[in-house]
Formats: C-alpha cells, sequence, structure tokens
C-alpha cells in the first residue's frame, strides 16, 4: 500500500523538525518499543526519514512521490477513517455521538458557523499547546456534517 499509516505518521509528527534517539521517540509517540523499531526502520527504507545510528529525523526535501504520499486526499482520508474506526471500537476513555438529524435552513446556517468557531478553536489551542503537549497525550476530535441521500447512496453503490 502506497501512503502512510496512521501509526507511521505518528512517528513522523514526533520527529517534525527535530533529531530525537529512539528512546525519545518511543516515549512521545507512546507506541511500543518493537513497533517503533520496525516503523523507524520502514521509513528509513522508503527514505521519509534519516537516522546516523542514534538520532532519527525527517527527510529534507522529500521528493514529489513522496510529498503526494504524505498528503494525497485519498490516502488521508483513508487515515481518517482508520482513526474514527479505532476510536469507535476503543472501549474506554471516549466519547462517540453520532446522530440523523432534521435541521431547518437557518439552523444549518448556524451549525456551520458554530462548526467554523470549534475549527478557529482548535487551531489557536493546538498552536499554543503543541510544544509542550507529547504527541501520545493529544486528543483525536472529529466533527462534521454531512447530507442524507449522497451517504446512503454511496453505502449502496449507486
Amino acid at each position: 500500500m502506497k501512503g502512510l499509516t496512521s501509526i507511521e505518521r505518528i512517528v513522523m509528527d514526533v520527529l517534525d523538525k527535530k533529531k530525537l534517539i529512539f528512546d525519545q521517540i518511543s516515549l512521545e509517540s507512546g507506541i511500543k518499543d518493537n513497533i517503533v523499531y520496525n516503523i523507524l526502520q520502514s521509513l528509513v527504507m522508503r527514505e521519509f526519514i534519516r537516522t546516523d545510528g542514534f538520532h532519527y529525523w525527517v527527510k529534507e526535501n522529500l521528493s514529489q512521490e513522496q510529498l503526494q504520499e504524505l498528503h494525497q486526499k485519498e490516502y488521508r482520508r483513508f487515515e481518517a477513517l482508520e482513526m474514527i474506526e479505532a476510536h469507535i471500537f476503543q472501549e474506554k476513555e471516549r466519547e462517540f455521538k453520532f446522530q440523523r438529524i432534521a435541521l431547518s435552513e437557518r439552523d444549518e446556517k448556524i451549525f456551520k458557523a458554530m462548526l467554523y468557531n470549534l475549527e478557529s478553536f482548535l487551531k489557536d489551542a493546538h498552536a499554543s499547546s503543541k510544544e509542550i503537549t507529547p504527541i501520545s497525550q493529544r486528543k483525536i476530535i472529529f466533527w462534521g456534517l454531512g447530507e442524507h441521500q449522497p451517504i446512503l447512496d454511496n453505502l449502496i453503490g449507486a
């Protein structure tokens, strides 16, 4: 499979603009040592990250193909689905709500404004805390709004 798995992306996020040793990567990511080791080896072989045998860091000047693997919409969608599925099936410390709801045009506009405010708040909160909060202690938040009929069409393959 092309693209990065959610776990590979977490390791890349931990290394973002830093040179770290193995223990730091494992501690900050919250991923078990043996899995971190395998992910690091895979990312080194695929030339996403570099190592001097002690430190690891994200490769400067990633190729166009690598940038596509990082940012292509299809791969990001797969990552989002992977994270949402893991969240839904998590048995502890989760909150998940899903509703089919009728909204008037006016209420939908109000809701979209609230979503905009939420996104703005989350962006600011992340920017002010990302340097002091390890990846393993960050929160996963998702929200959205979709039309019922296109979702049904997608489910039945219409």
